[in-house]
Order: structure tokens, then C-alpha cells, then sequence
């Protein structure tokens, strides 16, 4: 098997982290929208002006409670950051966005080929309750990802026209899980003039939890007889279209129609 690349992708100001995994690989962070990048060289100091080791800055991240908050000195160049609790940060008003990636091929996100779909209970935005178990003999497509992540957001046209595309197929079904609060999302639905137009789910981390996921966007197809036919942990233009043609050779296998 092909080495896997595993993107993990966090929020930097008050969004919550993504957990690594155990074993910590070396990580590299990169903050969009801004010209600087932080990884577990750089200088990280808490609110008493105390710097703080690797290990420290590991159970930071793992722990999604912290935010990593840029100093500059006086001629606008970042010299470190200050790790600061969420709860301190009015997140409503952030939108910078931070990820980090490692090459560690145990960091891998998402279920591999064949494995079963993870028992769970859980619940959309509108409160619907979905069932693991209601999902049998159908064809399902997670679709992990978060708010303030461009290649997450960047896809919504994309997503919302595939699953216009299947929209009356009772054996097809799209879910929108992420890790974050429901406030959050609720937030970010309502300031996007897109958003999705199938069943999202929020505060989904027992979901990230059994899935795997450790990065986004991460994407899984499971098959009628919940096993993973696709799992993948990236993101380019034509992705979309790649999974419209695996769902495609499903429906094909199986004689189901659109």
C-alpha cells in the first residue's frame, strides 16, 4: 500500500483542535491568511509568560481547550505565541484558521477499504436522530469536515450538487459530521449563503473518535452491506467527481437505480 499523507486540520484563536494522534508525530502547523507558521519548535509560552515544552504543547492540542495567539514585536514580525484557553476568546469574531500536517503514515484519517461501519447514535442540526443501525442496505457518504477550513468550505457547491444528484434515491445518504459545537456551526450556517443542503451533524467527536478521522477533509463511502468501498483523507477539484463515479459503480453492482 502507497504510503499515506494524513492532513490534519486545526483552528488557531479559539477553534477547537483536532486530536493527534498518540504517538505525537512530528507536526507542522501552517495559518492561512496570515504569513506565519507554528510547530512544536516554535516559541509557546502560556499566559504567565512561561514557555512550554513539547510534551505540553502535544496535550494542548490533544486536549482542544487551547488557542495559540501570535505576539509580534514592533515591526509586525511574529517572535512566538501565547497559548491562551478558549474560553478567553470570543470565537464569533475569529475566522483565522490554522493546520497542521504530518507525514507519519500512522496519522492516517478514516476507515480502511472493507472495514465495517462503527455503531453509533447520534443526531443532526434539526435534532433528527440518526441510527447506525437505520443505515443498513443503503449507501452512505460522510463527508467529515469543519467551518473555517477553506478546502472544507470550498467543496459546499460541489457536495450540495452530488447530492442533488441522488436526492430522491431513498438508498442514498449523505452526512455532514464535524467535531464542533453546535453553536458554532449553527453560527456558520447562517452566515454562509450556501451551507449544506443535507443533514450535518455537530458536536460528532465520538463520531471522529470511531471513524478515524484525523484530518479534513476527510471522506467515506460505505457500501449496502456497511463496509468502506472509499476512504479518503484530501482534497482536489476533481474529488468530488471521483466519488460520484465510485457511487456510481455501486449502484451499478448492487442494480439499484438513481
Amino acid at each position: 500500500m502507497k504510503q499515506l499523507i494524513a492532513f490534519i486540520f486545526l483552528y488557531i484563536l479559539g477553534f477547537p483542535f483536532v486530536a493527534l494522534a498518540q504517538q505525537n508525530p512530528k507536526i507542522k502547523t501552517i495559518v492561512t491568511r496570515t504569513d506565519f507558521t507554528l510547530d512544536e519548535n516554535s516559541i509557546i509560552k502560556n499566559e504567565q509568560g512561561n514557555r512550554i515544552g513539547k510534551a505540553e504543547f502535544y496535550e494542548a492540542v490533544e486536549s482542544h481547550d487551547y488557542a495559540f495567539k501570535p505576539v509580534k514585536d514592533k515591526q509586525g514580525k511574529i517572535i512566538e505565541f501565547t497559548m491562551v484557553p478558549n474560553s478567553k476568546i470570543d470565537t464569533s469574531k475569529n475566522k483565522n484558521r490554522v493546520s497542521i500536517t504530518t507525514s507519519d503514515p500512522r496519522a492516517f484519517s478514516g476507515l480502511l477499504p472493507g472495514s465495517s461501519m462503527p455503531i453509533f447514535n447520534t443526531q443532526n442540526l434539526t435534532g433528527e436522530k440518526i441510527l447506525s443501525e437505520s443505515l443498513k442496505g443503503k449507501i452512505v457518504i460522510f463527508n467529515f469536515w469543519l467551518t473555517r477550513y477553506a478546502p472544507c468550505i470550498e467543496t459546499l457547491p460541489a457536495w450540495n450538487k452530488l447530492f442533488l444528484k441522488y436526492e430522491h434515491n431513498p438508498n442514498i445518504v449523505f452526512l455532514a459530521p464535524t467535531g464542533e459545537k453546535i453553536d458554532s456551526v449553527k453560527a456558520f450556517m447562517s452566515e454562509d449563503s450556501t451551507g449544506f443542503f443535507y443533514s450535518v451533524i455537530p458536536d460528532a467527536k465520538d463520531l471522529l473518535t470511531k471513524f478515524n478521522i484525523k484530518s479534513y477533509p476527510s471522506n467515506i463511502i460505505f457500501d449496502q452491506n456497511g463496509k468502506v468501498f472509499t476512504s479518503k483523507s484530501c482534497w482536489n477539484n476533481d474529488l468530488v467527481n471521483k466519488l460520484d463515479i465510485d457511487i456510481q459503480k455501486l449502484l451499478t453492482k448492487n442494480n439499484v437505480t438513481k
